[in-house]
């Protein structure tokens, strides 16, 4: 009997399946042992050597960036305490000041003028060893003024004098100053040292080496630079008896220039009132004015409150004339506060004293004057009215000092003597030995790190699959190695899970189906003790093959859908 379709006639959308194989895949062991083969042959030269491609060789990168050790002939740079590079055999003393305290954790000393390690943590001042004349250790001696000044802006001048303004002129003389010489001493009036030109009657310098004839400016009169008519009267007379008179006037009388009381030349003269005075007339000028300054006046204009001319008596504020000859004090009438009338209460002080100088302090109590108390006595060095000292204590009970609590929680800086954060050491731990930060060179804070030889600083790291993989010397084929072997090990482990499965059971994997037609008769359809589970659909004791409708065909990853059994049909 022939096998029919399982399928109805009508049913166009079953006419076609999926037939999806589930055979396990096979291990491609050839594949491995070539990609291993290859890896020993080339991984000695890549993946075990060390920074100057030597296979296990111990050349290592320093803190330079440089390879260096080994076989290179190069001698590696390392940190030193305070976190420098440093060059094989020069100075480590590098970011360390002149105490040996590394200058990024806060050395400050430094050597002064005289070679002495100061400031920082040394206690001692820079340049305290130099006298003012900066000599180191000196006694200030070697720059004293003339007054015993060091480097003082003293001196003698050339007469001796400390400060004088004596000179040296042109001739090498010492003028000026204390010597009372002239500052041309020494020479003549032609400017010429020891030289013999003078000053003649004219004013000229002549004589020396001037080449002019003493006085030869002088006319026959013995006038300077005269016309030889100066010897001449006032009438033009060569040394004729005119004369001018007292009045000026050529063979006058001297009577042209008589004062008011006919004095020639006189010096009388009318006063304010009208009056010929001084001169030869004994009369004072204004004598006839009174006191008040009126002439021929009575002295009744210019008297004072108590009519005493020209007195100098007053009327005070409270309308009493005092002063001058009255014999009143211009303060009558007014009270010890300068009132008027007043009932001397409104310039007492706290104690009760007119004008007196006591006063409330700050606490409140009346104090100076004649209190007998001292004002603010009663404040403490804090400020604080009958205080104790205690409310502005530091650490050290210094009330206003400066010393705090580091964070070791010592009291320090202020007048402690102590230096803050001195017990903290280079890993910041209070009294710690620095070997909680030491890198594997140990250096403390170093940034140098084993790598996976185990060598300090080196560059190896762990690559996937336990194999060694360095960051330098790599080669395009030691890369292609490692990838290799990665993929062969993914490709190991599905193998080994697959494996695990039952035997008879069949999961379909997500590969790319396969599509045969409803009409395909070398296939067996017969689906026995059919089991559905949970997720992807498992079959027990399938044929080579299964069947399921094209449109129940889903994307990988998504649930398989249960299968269209066909039935045998006799």
């Amino acid at each position: 009997m022939g096998h029919m379709s399982p399928f109805r006639d009508n049913d166009q959308k079953n006419k076609t399946f999926l037939k999806t194989a589930t055979r396990r895949p096979t291990f491609n062991a050839s594949a491995i042992v070539v990609l291993i083969s290859l890896c020993i042959v080339w991984l000695p030269t890549g993946v075990y050597g060390d920074c100057a491609g030597v296979p296990g060789g111990s050349a290592i990168t320093d803190c330079n960036g440089n390879c260096c050790g080994g076989n290179t002939t190069i001698h590696c740079a390392t940190e030193n305490t305070c976190g420098y590079c440093i060059p094989y055999g020069a100075d480590n003393s590098t970011g360390l000041d002149c105490q040996g305290v590394c200058v990024n954790m806060g050395g400050t000393a430094v050597i002064d003028s005289c070679g002495v390690c100061c400031n920082g943590t040394t206690g001692v001042s820079c340049n305290a060893n130099i006298d003012a004349c900066g000599v180191c250790n000196g006694t200030n001696s070697t720059c004293l003024d003339c007054n015993g000044v060091p480097n003082g802006p003293d001196a003698p001048d050339c007469a001796g004098v400390c400060n004088g303004t004596a000179y040296i002129n042109n001739c090498s003389l010492c003028v000026g100053g204390n010597t009372t010489l002239p500052a041309d001493y020494g020479q003549d009036c032609a400017g010429v040292c020891d030289g013999l030109a003078i000053i003649d009657d004219c004013g000229n310098c002549t004589g020396g080496t001037t080449g002019k004839t003493i006085n030869g400016e002088k006319d026959r009169c013995g006038v300077c630079f005269g016309n030889g008519t100066t010897c001449n009267d006032c009438n033009g007379v060569p040394n004729g008896p005119a004369r001018i008179d007292v009045c000026g006037i050529c063979g006058g009388y001297n009577n042209t220039c008589l004062d008011c009381n006919n004095t020639p030349n006189g010096t009388a003269n009318y006063d304010s009132c009208g009056v010929c005075c001084n001169g030869t007339t004994g009369v004072v000028c204004n004598s006839a004015k009174d006191a008040c300054g009126v002439c021929f006046g009575f002295n009744t204009t210019c008297q004072d409150c108590a009519g005493v001319v020209l007195g100098h008596a007053i009327e005070n504020a409270c309308g009493i004339c005092c002063g001058g000859n009255t014999t009143v004090g211009c303060n009558a009438g007014k009270d010890l506060c300068g009132v008027c009338n007043g009932t001397n209460t409104t310039c007492l002080d706290c104690t009760g004293t007119i004008n007196g100088t006591a006063v409330r302090d700050v606490c409140g109590i009346c104090c100076g004057g004649t209190s007998g108390h001292i004002c603010n006595a009663t404040l403490d060095a804090c400020g604080v009215c009958n205080g104790t000292n205690s409310t502005c204590d530091d650490c050290n009970y210094v009330p206003h000092g400066s010393a705090v609590r580091d964070i070791c929680g010592i009291c320090c800086a202020g007048n402690t003597g102590i230096i803050c954060n001195h017990t903290v050491d280079a890993c910041g731990v209070c009294n710690g030995t620095n070997s909680t930060c030491e890198d594997c060179f140990g250096v403390p804070n170093g940034h140098a790190e084993p790598d996976a030889l185990g060598v300090c600083n080196g560059t190896t790291l762990i690559a996937p699959c336990g194999i060694l993989c360095p960051i330098l010397s790599v080669s395009s084929f030691t890369i292609f190695c490692c990838a290799g072997l990665i993929i062969g090990m993914l490709f190991c482990v599905y193998q080994a899970w697959y494996q695990t499965q039952t035997p008879g059971t069949v999961v379909a994997p997500p590969l790319r189906p396969r599509v045969f037609s409803s009409e395909t008769t070398d296939v067996e359809a017969q689906f026995l003790n059919k089991k559905e589970k949970q997720g992807p659909h498992v079959y027990e004791n399938p044929p080579s093959g299964r069947w399921r409708p094209q449109q129940n065909v889903y994307s990988r990853g998504e649930v398989i859908l249960p299968l269209t059994v066909p039935q045998k049909i006799d």
